[in-house]
């Protein structure tokens, strides 16, 4: 059982390494009370057809990637929960959401480490669909003015 935390990183390194082949994952959700840890390189990996990422109990090594995996065109669910990172990393790190205009749902718990939003990463106005946003126990993104203008300037 020690393996499985550590499937998803491989899992998502594998898929980063395949280079020119579309990656056609689309829904990515470990089900394990400690889903382990995601490498640089995982968290580097484009996800163009991935739906909904599920993410929970997880240690990040955030030494590295510029962005929360890239090419998130087809986001519709986002769900990180109980996830900390090695190093706290900038707000850049959300700059993937921004292709991400299908987004209905964002849902962020227990991630003392993750940025705030900031809207000249992230536009607001790039995420029509999002209606459903929730931010708690989360201190860096919720003790920032930026969080909370993003916030407000998300479409009705």
């Amino acid at each position: 059982a020690s393996d499985v935390p550590d499937f998803a990183d491989a899992f998502l390194r594998h898929l980063g390494g395949t280079g020119a082949m579309l990656v056609q994952l689309r829904v990515l959700a470990p089900e394990h009370q400690d889903s382990g840890s995601l490498s640089a390189a995982a968290l580097n990996t484009a996800l163009p057809a991935a739906r909904i990422l599920e993410l929970n109990w997880m240690d990040w090594s955030t030494r590295g990637p510029e962005t929360l995996f890239r090419d998130l065109r087809s986001l519709c669910k986002l769900v990180l929960y109980c996830v900390d990172c090695d190093t706290a990393p900038p707000p850049a790190f959300w700059g993937s959401l921004a292709a991400a205009a299908e987004l209905e749902e964002l849902h962020v718990e227990c991630c003392p480490d993750l940025p705030p939003f900031a809207s000249e990463i992230v536009s607001p106005g790039a995420l029509r669909a999002l209606r459903d946003v929730t931010i708690c126990d989360s201190p860096r993104m919720l003790e920032s003015e930026s969080t909370w203008r993003w916030l407000w300037r998300l479409p009705a």
